[in-house]
């Protein structure tokens, strides 16, 4: 191989290179179509990993006004005057409150 042949090899072995480098640069290599497909199929498998989650692991309620239906209000403010957390009299006011209405 003379001088010519080789520069002329290196030149189009170059420019290929360089048109592999290009497209992969500017999205060529998967094209916006892949890409939209990509993020469709992250979107899915997060969005299925949360519902498949969801339904493994209902909802816990912690409330237990939900588990227990109407509460007496007297009863309730029994329960803290033996607790001791409101003293006799408050005891006496709030029960005359609650007897008004």
């Amino acid at each position: 191989m003379d001088t010519v042949q080789i520069v002329h090899r290196l030149k189009k072995q170059w420019h290929m290179d360089n048109q592999e480098r290009t497209d992969m640069m500017t999205g060529y290599g998967m094209g916006f179509g892949g890409f939209i497909w990509m993020i469709f199929f992250w979107v899915i498998v997060i969005g299925g990993s949360i519902a498949l989650l969801a339904a493994i692991f209902p909802k816990i309620t912690t409330s237990k006004n939900r588990s227990e239906p109407d509460v007496d209000p007297l009863k309730i403010l029994k329960q803290r005057y033996a607790r001791g957390e409101i003293s006799k009299e408050e005891f006496e006011t709030i029960r005359h409150d609650l007897e008004q209405a």
